[in-house]
């Protein structure tokens, strides 16, 4: 199962990440399975696994954020308490780009028209800083390529950068 990520703007920020709908049901989910497991007198090793996977789940974050007021683009990736971050200057963005992945080749260079693209193919969101180094900020499905691309038009606008699709 693949979380698509959701575009928001608030006060000033481009918010691109895990949507709250998704923390909240996980959260939920794991409070209604932590309550039986009391209530029950426990669920043994399979229902502990589960239990675990689920609170875990719920800490989950995904999440980059464009400040267009501080010019500041920051990202976190991994458990809350835990996640990987990542920054940089709105101002040191170079390009926004849709990469597509052809799954199963190893020439990526010449793909097939998106019509043809094998089943697991995936369009990819990149943002390229001026040095090179590059941050993949989305991947989905190539059938949702079109929603990729609303998003990362809207990324683009907020750095002021330019996009290639």
């Amino acid at each position: 199962m693949q979380i698509r990520l959701s575009l928001w703007n608030r006060n000033g920020r481009l918010i691109y990440g895990i949507p709250l709908w998704y923390r909240l049901v996980s959260g939920i989910t794991a409070l209604i399975l932590i309550a039986a497991a009391v209530f029950s007198g426990g669920l043994g090793t399979v229902g502990t696994i589960i239990i675990g996977i689920v609170v875990l789940a719920s800490l989950y974050e995904e999440r980059w954020v464009f400040d267009t007021v501080a010019g500041s683009c920051t990202g976190r990736i991994g458990l809350l308490f835990a996640a990987r971050k990542s920054s940089f200057k709105a101002s040191d963005v170079g390009l926004v780009r849709i990469d597509m992945f052809a799954k199963g080749r190893l020439d990526q260079h010449d793909l097939p028209p998106l019509d043809k693209m094998p089943r697991g193919s995936q369009a990819r969101l990149l943002v390229e800083l001026l040095d090179g180094e590059r941050y993949m900020l989305d991947s989905v499905s190539i059938k949702n390529r079109d929603d990729l691309e609303i998003n990362a038009r809207a990324i683009a606008q907020a750095l002021g950068a330019p996009i290639e699709t």
